[in-house]
Order: structure tokens, then C-alpha cells, then sequence
């Protein structure tokens, strides 16, 4: 099990009172000057009286990471001040998995979602895994469970199940086989048989059925809140409004006859590197957060608002 906290993330009030009787985390334009090496990776996206008041939290979780012997994950969704200040390693879900089979650290402290503290205890079972908030799921990976899975296999007899690695614990020991968005196509053709199950989600399954027609792919309900938002008629609007827009989708993505060719689907962690890549032309995601933009070297790109956190 991973250690949890006391109380709620969002129970503010409280959580500040007891961070404040032994963390001098007042606002401090003297200390965000000092720290201006760290400030200089978000500086694009942080004003300086934000930064203000960011430093003496990053200050402090920075050297209780020394004491502590402690690595912080950070997944691609987390806020600048977290994925630049106090973040060991970055990347989407399947690359902080990887790197959690690399720390040495005593205590892996996952900025992320639930499931992704659950791979990493997985795969770090001597470790202490902890989450800033025990509550923070993932709707994708919430929207299925081992039952399911159960009337799969029943409705499709021998069919092997594929799930997505956004997924529980519980899923994943009770499906053949993970797949990640960047293989999903590859290790479903590969599949013995002509019907292959895939879970959770439905759009990205819909996608990989259309890049190997050779199977038939059968699919769970399910899909990520965020993703499913996004419509024909939202990249119409943009690209009327900025012409030879360049657009790139992820595979949770529902799959849609788009007004213009867009480019292939694609797992976030190459969407990132191919909107670096635009700098000449300007580039719009359907995939994600704001937050993103501070991750794009080119200052040319852009993401759909309003979007919340849609962890991968």
C-alpha cells in the first residue's frame, strides 16, 4: 500500500496553517530573485509576482527532498512551478513508469494520478510511493474494473483483452496484455485470433481498428472526459480563425471526418517534440491543458482553452 495523506488536498485552510507553523512560506521577492536560475524555465508562463509566491514552496520541497531522500515524478499535466522548480524527472505516464524502475532514492513521491503511484509501487515494491492527494484520479481509468473485463471475455469468448496502461492495478492483472498510445496499433496486430477486446477506451480503440483492419477490435464503453470534448466544429472555428493552422490530435481523440487534413494521431510525449518542431508555423492541440505550452520550445504554439487535466 502507498502511505496516504491525513486530509484532503482541497481542505486548504487547514493544510496551510499546519505547512506554515514549520515552513516560512510567506511570499518573498528576495528569495523568487535568488532562486531566479529555477525561475528562468518558467519565466515564459509565470509572472513574477506569481513566482513570488511559488519560491518559498519550492524552496522548501526542494530541500525536504534532500532530507528525505526523495525523487519527485512529475507527470507533463503538473503546473510550471511543480514541472520546472521541484520535479526530478518528467514525461506522460508510461515514461515516469520507466523511470521509476530507475531511482535510488528511498521515497518516490508521484505527482500525478492514482494509477500512476500504483505502477510505480508496482514496480517499486521495497519503496515508499507517496501521492500529494489521494483523491486525484483519472476518469479513463475510473471508467472500467476487473468486472468489466469479466463480461468482455464473456460477450467475446478467447478474445484477448488489451488494456490501455491508463488503467488500475486491478485491470491490467486481469487483462492479457498493456498497451501504451504509441504501440496500441502494434501489439493489437500482433494478437492471436481475429477479434481482439481493448479497454478502456473506446476512441483510441476506434483509432487502432482503422490502422489494422486485419482484426476485428471490439471495445469497452469508456474514454477521458477531456478528450471526448473536443468536436469537428471546434477546429473549424479555429482554423477560421488562423489559417493554415497546423493541428495535432492524440489517439484519445474520438475519431471524426475532420473539415482538413490533420496530422496522425500520435501519443503525447512525440506531439510535444512535433509542435518544438513547428516554429514556422503555427500549431494547435486538442489534447491538453494549458500547461503544456511551457513544455513547447516554440512560442508559436497554442492549445484549446478551456481544458482541464486529462492524465496519459
Amino acid at each position: 500500500m502507498f502511505a496516504r495523506g491525513v486530509r484532503p488536498l482541497l481542505d486548504q485552510t487547514d493544510l496551510r496553517a499546519e505547512l506554515e507553523a514549520h515552513y516560512d512560506l510567506a511570499p518573498s521577492v528576495e528569495l523568487a530573485e535568488e532562486m531566479g536560475d529555477i525561475y528562468a524555465r518558467m519565466d515564459r508562463v509565470v509572472p513574477p509576482p506569481d513566482w513570488a509566491m511559488h519560491a518559498p514552496y519550492v524552496a522548501a520541497i526542494n530541500r525536504l527532498k534532500k532530507e528525505r531522500n526523495a525523487v519527485v515524478l512529475a507527470h507533463n499535466y503538473m503546473t510550471p512551478d511543480i514541472y520546472h522548480g521541484i520535479a526530478d524527472f518528467v514525461g506522460d505516464s508510461l515514461q515516469l513508469a520507466i523511470k521509476a524502475t530507475e531511482v535510488e532514492a528511498e521515497v518516490i513521491v508521484q505527482c500525478g494520478v492514482h494509477f500512476m503511484a500504483e505502477t510505480s509501487k508496482i514496480l517499486n515494491p521495497a519503496k515508499t510511493v507517496l501521492m500529494p492527494d489521494m483523491e486525484a484520479g483519472c476518469s479513463l481509468a475510473e471508467s472500467i474494473t476487473a468486472e468489466g473485463i469479466a463480461e468482455m471475455r464473456a460477450q467475446y469468448p478467447g478474445a484477448p483483452v488489451v488494456s490501455y496502461v491508463n488503467t488500475t492495478a486491478e485491470v491490467k492483472a486481469a487483462s492479457d496484455i498493456c498497451c501504451t498510445s504509441a504501440n496500441a496499433a502494434q501489439i493489437v496486430a500482433a494478437m492471436e485470433g481475429d477479434t481482439v477486446i481493448m479497454t478502456p477506451d473506446k476512441y483510441l480503440a476506434q483509432n487502432v481498428a482503422k490502422q489494422v483492419p486485419q482484426k476485428r477490435v471490439v471495445w469497452w464503453d469508456g474514454a477521458c472526459i477531456v478528450h471526448e470534448r473536443f468536436t469537428p466544429q471546434d477546429l473549424r472555428d479555429f482554423r477560421d480563425w488562423n489559417p493554415g493552422l497546423k493541428i495535432i490530435a492524440h489517439p484519445e481523440c474520438r475519431p471524426m471526418s475532420w473539415p482538413r487534413p490533420i496530422s496522425p494521431a500520435r501519443p503525447r510525449a512525440s506531439s510535444i517534440g512535433s509542435a518544438a518542431r513547428s516554429r514556422k508555423r503555427p500549431c494547435w492541440s486538442p489534447n491538453a491543458r494549458w500547461r503544456r505550452i511551457s513544455r513547447t520550445p516554440s512560442p508559436r504554439s497554442s492549445f484549446s482553452a478551456p481544458a482541464t487535466c486529462a492524465p496519459i
